[in-house]
């Protein structure tokens, strides 16, 4: 073979077989997170919709409610209320129509990214059930023997005499409808949720569509490119079963190669790190929840490298064997002519003729086949016994 066709083969067996490596976990990840009800599956597997509000009151626990006040989020009454004021079924609702806009805007169904989610019915719930609480406390605590202009109802340590409790709930929903610094936007749109950006989001991720069309059919244009280069090993090759052994070795071992790895990252080690590799959480609140997600989220990741691995290392398993099945023994014929165990004029048995061979046209005594028949010739003459020899 020449030397020009040898460097040819290499070049593209170790082009195949390190596309391939990577191919595997580009279809994976197509497969998996261009599913539009993937990310919806993930939270609820992972129950986030009734855990969110409860991580983030865990993760803020010591933060007060009002300036000096000794009502913190940790008290059981008021995470009890914040849940009431947002319960996880309207979590739900909110958070699939933000991820249903950004699927159609990724699939170009719309040209723009939009949607709109009204939060003033859960701020006013939880404006009026913090006031119920507030009153609460301030009815429960002792009269004040010193008059007081200004009362903090979550931290006031007495009540004022004569004051009217309904009124002052009254008065505490309002201020904390209009207390800045929690949702001061009660309804929240694209604008409102990029709003550090000074470019829209279509305009600062214009190719993210593209990209994302591209993605969904790039499978198929894999697939055609390491099938060509796979025809290519094939025919390339001094044979063609040695060039289906170079394909089946290399799916082997990138399928092989690919399974370890993924096991070893995704599986054993969150195991014994409680994370992925990569990511470094608190291990509580937010972040424990979050982790969570994050490790299902590389799982099934994992799960999809390991399903289209296995088939090819079973279809590489089967072209090297197919390769070594029947293997052409004229391969050998070279060698065997140099060493002398055969020679240029060796006959070649075909196992398709059954038909005797023709006899020779002439026939002597070194070709006949058979005896000479018997004659009484001479018999006249007596028989010399051997003892007179």
């Amino acid at each position: 073979m020449p030397f020009y066709k040898k460097i040819f083969i290499i070049i593209a067996n170790n082009l195949f077989r390190i596309l391939l490596f990577f191919a595997i976990s580009i279809v994976a990840s197509v497969l998996v997170y261009t599913d539009r009800n993937y990310v919806p599956t993930i939270l609820k597997r992972n129950d986030v919709y009734s855990k969110i509000v409860k991580s983030l009151l865990e993760t803020n626990k010591d933060q007060t409610l009002t300036v000096g006040g000794d009502v913190t989020l940790a008290d059981p009454e008021i995470q009890r209320i914040i849940s009431d004021a947002f319960p996880a079924s309207e979590i739900e609702m909110h958070t699939d129509a933000i991820i249903s806009a950004f699927y159609d805007w990724l699939e170009q169904k719309k040209s723009e990214l939009t949607f709109r989610i009204d939060l003033t019915a859960n701020k006013q719930r939880l404006a009026e059930g913090l006031g119920d609480y507030a009153i609460t406390r301030l009815s429960n605590l002792p009269l004040c023997t010193a008059f007081s202009a200004e009362v903090d109802p979550f931290s006031a340590s007495c009540q004022p005499k004569n004051i009217d409790f309904e009124s002052e709930r009254t008065i505490l929903v309002e201020q904390i409808m209009n207390q800045s610094g929690f949702l001061n936007d009660a309804v929240i749109t694209e604008d409102i949720l990029f709003k550090d950006s000074r470019d829209s989001v279509e305009s600062k991720y214009n190719m993210a569509p593209i990209l994302y069309s591209l993605a969904t059919v790039s499978p198929v244009y894999i697939a055609l490119l390491l099938s060509s280069l796979a025809l290519v090993v094939t025919f390339a090759s001094s044979t063609k079963k040695i060039g289906i052994r170079k394909i089946g070795r290399s799916l082997i071992g990138a399928g092989a190669s690919l399974i370890f790895f993924t096991v070893l990252f995704s599986f054993v080690l969150p195991r014994f790190t409680g994370s992925l590799p990569l990511l470094q959480t608190s291990g509580e609140g937010i972040d424990a929840l979050l982790n969570d997600v994050t490790i299902n989220f590389g799982q099934d990741y994992a799960w999809m490298i390991i399903k289209i691995s296995a088939p090819l290392i079973v279809v590489g398993v089967g072209m090297i064997t197919y390769s070594k099945i029947g293997r052409n023994k004229k391969n050998y014929k070279t060698a065997k002519l140099k060493s002398g165990l055969v020679s240029s004029n060796e006959d070649k048995n075909d196992k398709k003729i059954t038909a005797k061979k023709a006899k020779p046209p002439i026939q002597s005594s070194e070709s006949c086949d058979k005896k000479p028949k018997k004659t009484h010739k001479n018999s006249k003459y007596r028989k010399i016994p051997k003892k007179e020899l």
